[in-house]
């Protein structure tokens, strides 16, 4: 309610939250962003899963869960799994949409020891192969195609192109929203936890922090070569 009544937003207006503060972003095509404050809005902080940080974030981390961004909502929401991210990024009814289901202030429980510092993002499409019939049904369209890395399965699922598009639209946004520096981890496949705690990568897949995790590698270049565009357009 302080708000809606200190922090009004428009039907123009995009904002992300953080230490209670509205913080705008642009209007996008590429995606519709929608906060756990408004309407329609999925919100993870009743369920207890995340705790206080001790630092500001300075880093992203991005991750892949659930089948799509409710059912990710469904698996975080739970009080049994002790998991949680800060943004969800779906498809709905062919829409790629962006979830904020907790204030960028608080520390989720996504990536172990970067947790303190980082935002927690998550794409919602699953990659391993045994998911193709699901999407087949859902008319995602999706290829399998061969893994770049050597990390993971051998073949995987492609990433949607709307995802793989709002994906990058709203990393760019988001780290221009928070003032942060655009640093992302130079290869998909190498583990760069050093270079992430120094501050010298600010961008990164979870497979780049913890080596029994493959998310994002198999989809980190196109993302990657997504954001350059993005950045010199």
């Amino acid at each position: 309610h302080l708000l809606r009544t200190y922090s009004p937003v428009t039907t123009e207006s995009e904002y992300i939250i953080y230490n209670s503060l509205r913080i705008p972003l642009p209007k996008r095509v590429e995606y519709r962003l929608v906060t756990f404050d408004e309407p329609g809005g999925l919100d993870l902080h009743r369920f207890g899963n995340f705790s206080t940080r001790s630092s500001a974030p300075s880093a992203v981390c991005v991750h892949w869960g659930g089948l799509d961004a409710k059912h990710c909502y469904n698996v975080f929401a739970s009080r049994t799994r002790k998991v949680s991210s800060h943004f969800l990024i779906g498809l709905e009814d062919g829409e790629a949409v962006i979830y904020q289901v907790l204030g960028a202030q608080h520390k989720a429980w996504h990536g172990g020891k970067v947790n303190d510092f980082t935002i927690g993002v998550d794409i919602c499409q699953q990659a391993t192969t045994s998911w193709k019939d699901h999407y087949d049904n859902e008319g995602y369209g999706l290829s399998i195609i061969k893994n770049p890395t050597n990390r993971g399965e051998r073949k995987v699922l492609s990433l949607h192109p709307k995802l793989r598009v709002a994906t990058a639209a709203f990393l760019s946004d988001l780290f221009d929203a928070l003032d942060l520096p655009l640093l992302p981890a130079p290869t998909a496949g190498d583990i760069c936890l050093d270079a992430v705690q120094s501050g010298d990568v600010t961008l990164f897949g979870h497979s780049h922090v913890n080596r029994r995790k493959w998310d994002i590698t198999c989809w980190y270049d196109i993302i990657m070569d997504e954001i350059y565009e993005e950045e010199d357009a």
